[in-house]
């Protein structure tokens, strides 16, 4: 990877070689991997989203683990991403030019405080 701090879902697919639908896949059965979306509603990677899918992509292509097995194992490894107060998150994402925050699960977008 470069120096880049966050990646579109074209780059992670690029990065990791696999197509987007695995990753969107993905982010239903892991809970560590929760990217956020951009004004025009794309996913955002971090570098550690990217490092968490290339661990999945790991366990479950190379070491052939189980997604349940997986999941285990990537507990030990990441902290689950927990919801961030929208205030701090939009200051985080700043950093990378981006201007406002959409969650992928509008019912789970926490609360402004």
């Amino acid at each position: 990877m470069n120096n880049k701090e966050s990646f579109n879902i074209e780059e992670v697919c690029e990065i990791v070689g696999v197509k987007p639908h695995i990753i969107h896949y993905w982010e239903t059965e892991f809970p560590h991997l929760r990217p956020v979306k951009n004004k025009s509603r794309q996913r955002i990677y971090s570098r550690k989203d990217v490092e968490v899918i290339r661990r999945i992509y790991f366990l479950l292509f190379e070491g052939k683990h189980s997604i349940e097995d997986s999941k285990i194992v990537l507990a030990k490894e990441f902290e689950p991403v927990k919801d961030v107060p929208i205030n701090q998150a939009e200051k985080n994402l700043a950093e990378f030019g981006v201007r406002e925050l959409f969650w992928l699960d509008d019912d789970k977008k926490p609360q402004a405080q």
